[in-house]
């Protein structure tokens, strides 16, 4: 059994080394396309890393801008189908895979199950009697003309769709067939990949009417193997990796994962993550090793693996702890990521310096309460308990907090996740970041006003002048904040600053 890889990729070359390298040395040839830079880049680095006495033979294909959710995805592929069957194929069977791909198991493992197994590897579901696609349309995918993007001319893509429904469009399959649906990635053997191809070459209309559909690389391979090969002959078994989280964002590897990745049923995983050179390293000597070979190394480094997966998994477990601040719930958006907060916060706005100091000292003992400073200040970072640093965030380098600061607050809170609420200053910068802080529940805003008679204050004539001039802005700050709050969902307090109890009791009556 000889199996040989359809390799998409548009990483740069050096990305593709450990994985065009692994495959070769199992003996596999690749047909390449690739279309990152120029299409010389990949062949010019490939003669460079010396792969002439590697077993397998790198093949390139005639190269198509490929742009996602549109046709070009498919000629990129028939490209290397065609180029393979050229060569008389010279393989049992062909794998599609992409340039983020690496084994995960030895390629000798993938022959043997290929051999037990002598079907067609490609999941086909019937689109007419199940709904495969989680969100957005599905028979519109074929039964409407794709002229447009919906990733790049999103308006014109709806319009669209909308103008066909109304007037009624509903083409129909060509042939006759049933349409399938499924995940890209597919196992065929060359005896499905020919016929494949000959339905193409005696039948015309199929790639003028394909052409018009939307992300055919979920419906292409998938319907005209479903009907031209026997069902009991295709196994919908993925052999390759892969995970989306609720949003459609995709899993990426990175170096901690190689002894989750050896647990794997499947071959092949991706992501891998371009930066996870270790791991990139290690699947690829793992790919060319023999099944003996490979038992060795496992048995070899299991304890070692096992440790490493241990300290993963409850690395995992913490950071599953704050799952709000992950990125399947945290939208980029501050006001919608500040809601998803699940800690109490507290914010105490004033322009005095001196007042803010005396309300964070009478909230410092108060248990189960983290209090910091001006954390949003433009000159500093104020921790309020006297650290340079905390989480990565330097007290001297405010602009990298304030650059995201959503994200920030978010990690202080995940930072004291053991606490019941967390307090923090601000001065003028309130009303800038309030503006967006407001829309949060989980939020209490505190506004301290000094009701202080005058009098009593002992000022001589330059401190008056002083006062006077701070009081305006204090006045004006106030009205802005007040004009603020008068839409938000919040809670919002005006307070005395010398009622020092009155703080601590709101403060105290937020706490989770």
């Amino acid at each position: 059994m000889k199996i040989s890889f359809v390799l998409l990729a548009h990483e740069p070359p050096d990305q593709l080394y450990h994985l065009i390298k692994s495959l070769l040395s199992s003996g596999s040839d690749i047909y390449v396309h690739y279309d990152a830079g120029s299409p010389h880049d990949l062949e010019a680095a490939s003669r460079d890393w010396g792969l002439d006495d590697l077993l397998g033979t790198l093949h390139f294909a005639d190269r198509v801008d490929v742009v996602w959710g549109e046709w070009s995805i498919i000629q990129a592929t028939l490209n290397c189908l065609y180029l393979a069957r050229s060569q008389r194929y010279g393989c049992d069977c062909l794998m599609l895979i992409s340039g983020s791909c690496m084994p995960v198991k030895p390629v000798d493992s993938l022959r043997q199950h290929l051999v037990e197994a002598a079907k067609d590897h490609i999941e086909a579901v019937n689109a007419e009697a199940n709904r495969w696609v989680t969100d957005g349309i599905q028979k519109e995918r074929w039964e409407y003309y794709h002229i447009f993007n919906w990733r790049f001319q999103e308006f014109r893509f709806r319009a669209s769709n909308k103008l066909q429904k109304l007037l009624g469009v509903k083409r129909q399959l060509p042939l006759g067939h049933t349409a399938h649906m499924g995940s890209q990635w597919w196992c065929l053997r060359t005896k499905t990949v020919d016929a494949v191809l000959r339905l193409i070459d005696e039948n015309e209309e199929m790639v003028s009417f394909y052409r018009r559909t939307w992300v055919p690389d979920e419906l292409f391979f998938q319907t005209l193997v479903a009907n031209l090969v026997s069902s009991h002959e295709i196994s919908m078994a993925p052999l390759t990796r892969y995970q989306f989280n609720s949003k459609g964002v995709p899993r990426v590897y990175y170096d901690d994962a190689l002894p989750e990745l050896l647990g794997e049923t499947q071959f092949f995983a991706r992501k891998i993550s371009p930066r996870a050179l270790s791991l990139k390293q290690s699947l690829a000597s793992i790919g060319a090793m023999s099944q003996e070979e490979y038992r060795g190394y496992v048995d070899t480094n299991y304890d070692e693996f096992r440790l490493q997966f241990v300290d993963s998994l409850e690395l995992s477990l913490e950071s599953q702890a704050n799952a709000w601040h992950s990125l399947v719930l945290a939208p980029s958006e501050p006001a919608d990521f500040c809601k998803r907060i699940p800690m109490p916060l507290v914010v105490i706005c004033s322009l005095d310096g001196t007042i803010k100091q005396q309300v964070r000292k009478s909230c410092a003992n108060l248990p189960g309460a983290a209090v910091h400073g001006d954390i949003l200040e433009s000159n500093e970072i104020d921790f309020g308990d006297g650290k340079d640093m905390v989480l990565g965030y330097r007290r001297d380098n405010p602009a990298v907090a304030r650059h995201r600061w959503h994200f920030f607050l978010g990690d202080l809170a995940a930072y004291h996740a053991q606490d019941n609420c967390m307090l923090f200053t601000m001065g003028e910068e309130a009303v800038e970041y309030l503006d967006a802080l407001r829309w949060t529940h989980g939020l209490t805003v505190i506004a301290l006003v000094d009701k202080s008679p005058l009098a009593k204050k002992g000022y001589d004539l330059r401190q008056l002048f002083e006062f006077s001039q701070f009081h305006r802005r204090e006045h004006e700050f106030n009205r802005r904040l007040q004009e603020l709050m008068a839409d938000r969902y919040c809670d919002y307090y005006v307070v005395d600053a010398s009622d020092h109890d009155r703080v601590t009791d709101i403060v105290m009556s937020r706490m989770r």
